[in-house]
């Protein structure tokens, strides 16, 4: 999901996802969903979301956490994970400034082989089974 700070949505009146042409995008690198998967995803033009040329200024970090803190000090619009930014949202520091996009791929868990039987390991892998469950 899109999110920016409140200031900057109001300086570049941010209503619409089409208006997140003209605002500076924060792009997560090398992970995370990209800006042109996102706007595919919501039915926009992509070529308008790739890498800019047209003196808009973005930023680029190397994680969601750093993406996160960029969006709350103003320096765009950063592109999420709806679970990770609750609290931001309550808060008020961040505000939703387009639609959600489903996220797509896999999970994997990995251990080591002689871990696998430890009982620490086998709550989380039942956790995380539980968890990815409940959100089908």
């Amino acid at each position: 999901v899109p999110v920016a700070a409140p200031e900057l949505v109001r300086r570049l009146r941010l209503c619409a996802p089409t208006d997140l042409l003209c605002a500076p995008l924060i792009r997560v690198a090398p992970f995370g969903t990209s800006w042109v998967e996102w706007a595919e995803g919501v039915g926009l033009d992509p070529a308008g979301f790739a890498e800019r040329r047209d003196g808009i200024k973005g930023v680029q970090v190397d994680g969601m956490g750093a993406a996160l803190r960029a969006a709350a000090h103003g320096l765009g619009v950063a592109l999420v994970f709806d679970p990770l930014i609750e609290s931001e949202i309550a808060s008020g520091a961040l505000v939703r400034v387009g639609p959600s996009l489903p996220a797509r791929g896999q999970i994997w868990f990995v251990c080591r082989p002689r871990e696998r039987s430890l009982p620490a390991v086998r709550a989380l892998r039942r956790w995380m089974r539980g968890e990815i469950a409940a959100v089908r």
